[in-house]
This record gives C-alpha cells, sequence and structure tokens, in this order.
C-alpha cells in the first residue's frame, strides 16, 4: 500500500511537471496579438527624423506578446523606446523585418496596374488578331502554289485567281500593319506605365515590425507610446529674401525643403524640424599615444549607429582597421544565409551618415558635396499646422518663421574687376535667429532678383 502511494504520489508529480512545461512552451509560441499604430508626431532633423507612434490596447492578466506592424523597413532598432502605462511592464523590445507583407499600394498604383491590364489585354487581341491575318496569308499562299501546278488552267482563270489574290493580300498586309501600328502605340504606352510604377514602387520594400513582451498585473486597457528613429529622410534650409523699396527691414523666409523615403506617409502629424544629428556618438573622445619610432598601438574605437549584416556562414573579423582612421565595426550576434544561397563578401551597411567613417575616402564619381553650417545648439522649430509628407522620395515646402530684419544699404563697386556696381544690404541681428546655411532666393518688389548663400 505504501508502495502504491509512492508511486501514485510520483506519477502525479510527473503530470504537474508535465503540464507546466506544457502550459509554458505554449505560453512561449503563443502567437502575438497584431497591434496597428498611427503617427502622430515626426521630429525631423537634417539627416534621419524621429516617428513617434501611439496607441491604445487591451491587455489580459500576466504575460501579453504583442507586435507593431507597418513600421519602415528603416528604423534603427537601438532606437526604439517604449512607455505605457504604470501597472504594466516592458519584458523585452526586438524588430524583426517582414518580407511577405509589404506596403500597401496608393490608389494610384492601384489606377496604374489597372491600366496596365487594360493595355495588355488590348495588345493581346491585337496580337490574336494580326495572327489570324498571318495564317490567312500562309494559306492563300500554300492555296495559290496547288492550284499553279494545275496544267488545265486558262487564261482567264489564271488571271481571275492572281487579281484575287493581288487584292486579298493587299488588303491582309494593309491590316497587318495597321495592327501593328497599333500594338507599338499601345507597347510604350505600357512601357510609360511600368516606368511610373517603378518609381511610384521604389520604396515598396519589406516593413519592419516590433516585437513586445509586455506583463500586466491586472486586465485593463493601456496606452502605448512608440518612437525610434529612422534613416533616408531629413531637410535642407531654403530662404526667400524680400525687399521692396529699399526701406530700412528686409522680409526674410525661413522654409524647409523636406523629403520622407522610408516607405511610409506621414500624414497630419506634427511636425518639429530640428537641426540635431539622432545618431550622433555621446562616447567621450580619448586620444591615444602616438609612438614617433616603431610600431604605434592603435586606439580601436567603435562607429556610433553603424551596424555589419553578413548573409553567409563565414566568419568576420571582430575588427576592422582602415588607414588613416581607427575605427572597429562590430558585427551582428546572427549571421546567416538567405535561402540556401551562399552570399560571398556581400556586406550590409545601415547608417544615416557615412561621413564620419569615411572623411578620409574620395568623393564618389558624379556626388556634390556640400559643407553644412549648423547653429552651434541644436534648434527645434515646431510647426503650427499639421502636415503630410507622403513617402515619393519628392520634396515638400514647409514654412519655418518670417522675420522682418533691420537692414542697412551701401553701394559697392569694383571697376577693376566689374563694371557694375552692387547694393549690398548688411543686416542686423541675424546670428540670433538658428540660421542653417542654405541657398537665398533675391526678390525686389515680387521680382526675382537672382540666388545667393
Amino acid at each position: 500500500m505504501k508502495n502504491l502511494f509512492q508511486i501514485t504520489k510520483t506519477i502525479t508529480i510527473v503530470l504537474l511537471l508535465c503540464s507546466f512545461f506544457c502550459s509554458a512552451l505554449i505560453a512561449q509560441n503563443e502567437a502575438p496579438t497584431s497591434i496597428k499604430t498611427n503617427i502622430h508626431a515626426v521630429k525631423l532633423h537634417l539627416q534621419g527624423a524621429e516617428v513617434m507612434r501611439k496607441t491604445s490596447v487591451n491587455l489580459k492578466a500576466g504575460r501579453n506578446h504583442l507586435v507593431f506592424t507597418n513600421l519602415s523597413a528603416k528604423l534603427y532598432e537601438q532606437t526604439i523606446q517604449v512607455s505605457t502605462g504604470k501597472q504594466v511592464k516592458v519584458i523585452s523590445v526586438t524588430s524583426k523585418q517582414n518580407f511577405i507583407e509589404r506596403r500597401q499600394a496608393t490608389p494610384r498604383i492601384k489606377a496604374l496596374n489597372d491600366s496596365l491590364e487594360v493595355l495588355r489585354d488590348a495588345i493581346d487581341l491585337l496580337e490574336n488578331e494580326r495572327g489570324s491575318y498571318e495564317e490567312e496569308q500562309a494559306l492563300l499562299k500554300q492555296n495559290r502554289s496547288m492550284k499553279s501546278s494545275q496544267q488545265n488552267l486558262t487564261v482567264a482563270e489564271l488571271q481571275s485567281m492572281s487579281e484575287f489574290y493581288r487584292k486579298r493580300n493587299f488588303d491582309i498586309n494593309k491590316n497587318i500593319t495597321r495592327l501593328t501600328k497599333k500594338s507599338t502605340k499601345l507597347n510604350r504606352q505600357v512601357f510609360d506605365h511600368k516606368l511610373q510604377l517603378y518609381e511610384l514602387n521604389a520604396d515598396k520594400r519589406a516593413m519592419a515590425e516590433i516585437f513586445l513582451v509586455v506583463e500586466a498585473e491586472v486586465a485593463t486597457s493601456t496606452d502605448f507610446d512608440l518612437r525610434y528613429v529612422v534613416s533616408d529622410a531629413g531637410w535642407a534650409a531654403i530662404y526667400d529674401l524680400e525687399a521692396s523699396n529699399f526701406s530700412s527691414t528686409i522680409n526674410l523666409e525661413y522654409r524647409a525643403l523636406t523629403y520622407n523615403n522610408t516607405g511610409v506617409d506621414w500624414n497630419d502629424v506634427e511636425l518639429t524640424l530640428s537641426t540635431g544629428d539622432p545618431l550622433q556618438s555621446m562616447l567621450q573622445p580619448s586620444l591615444s599615444v602616438w609612438n614617433l619610432a616603431g610600431s604605434s598601438s592603435y586606439q580601436i574605437n567603435t562607429i556610433a549607429n553603424i551596424n555589419i549584416s553578413v548573409n553567409n556562414n563565414r566568419a568576420i573579423q571582430q575588427q576592422v582597421i582602415q588607414e588613416r582612421s581607427y575605427y572597429k565595426l562590430n558585427k551582428e550576434d546572427e549571421i546567416r544565409t538567405i535561402l540556401g544561397e551562399d552570399f560571398e563578401e556581400e556586406i550590409d551597411y545601415n547608417t544615416v551618415d557615412f561621413e564620419r567613417y569615411r572623411k578620409n575616402q574620395p568623393d564618389a564619381p558624379n556626388v556634390v558635396m556640400e559643407t553644412l553650417e549648423v547653429p552651434e545648439f541644436n534648434a527645434d522649430f515646431k510647426i503650427e499646422k499639421p502636415y503630410t509628407i507622403p513617402s515619393d522620395r519628392k520634396p515638400y515646402s514647409v514654412e519655418i518663421k518670417q522675420f522682418d530684419l533691420p537692414t542697412t544699404y551701401k553701394y559697392y563697386a569694383v571697376p577693376k574687376l566689374d563694371k557694375d556696381a552692387f547694393l549690398l544690404a548688411q543686416v542686423v541681428g541675424w546670428e540670433d535667429l538658428d540660421l542653417v546655411s542654405g541657398p537665398i532666393n533675391i526678390y525686389n518688389n515680387k521680382k526675382y532678383i537672382g540666388q545667393s548663400r
């Protein structure tokens, strides 16, 4: 009886352990709840942008697995920040790319695809009709050869047959020419549609997803604030200077040319323009010893916000030293082979600004590099009204501020170098306006005069 009790007790413990591990395994493999968020604010930097999203989520008591979908694939994982209610604890935050669900087609893309399908159907009909004429023409040639081989044809019959074949061949060739011209014209339209679709679909790449594991003390509905930094967005300063009747003041309009190529449209967002760099390294610089003779000890530094992903199973050196620029490139923990293919020497760099890394490298051909001067401290310009900036790689003008600046004028001439005289405007107080270097369009009484910098 005692042995039976011990066996029963052992079986009970084993069943409890199995139940516990099964529950843990089920919880671990629990499908995350898909959460859609809305972009409510964007802080646009000169290079890069900080995107802010928010949503409300119903949580059950205990551990919850969430996934935020339809995010830009150009986000930097190290910049992800999640904030929520006090009764909710964030356990883990990871991001992955979804290559199956891509950016949804816009109405313009859908219209172009529909037009492209109609054009292709029309081309198929023309090709079928032309093929019928060509088959008829081949049949006529074959029939004419058979008739010509017969010796009992009279001259009148031969003349009538020749006239019939001539007229019919003329009609067939005329119709084939007509159909070929129509088909060529439609093929040109198909080519134009494909070019337009290529431009619109250029940013239709994989979308990113952020996976979140949170633990709630009780079942609750809480707000989530999500923010992260993305690349391939920014702004550049441009100015309009209006001088009317050369009075004591001139009007300076401070504008920004913004662009968004992140793969996600910004619709009616609270826009803030910033002169800061969101990915600037905050590490204190350290000057290493420079030995004049013998070998120098290299000071290995890390480059902020540069990741290397190696798409094969080969090892990569932990340290890569470049001539005259001593940095260390850290590899990602995960090294993988995509679809079993061996991607030799294929390394992907993800960064907003490579100039800190490539400042000693020669410029690429046909690329004009500019030195951008920014204020000593970062300046933020909050735009009053909501703005929409679609992800279409086109510049959109945003008005920042307008200033009436005190001005004095004087004439200036150098006859030895230029026969013309110049009227110079001296502006007072411009250094307090947090201006960023950029071109200035000059107007006088609403008439465009020229451009300066």
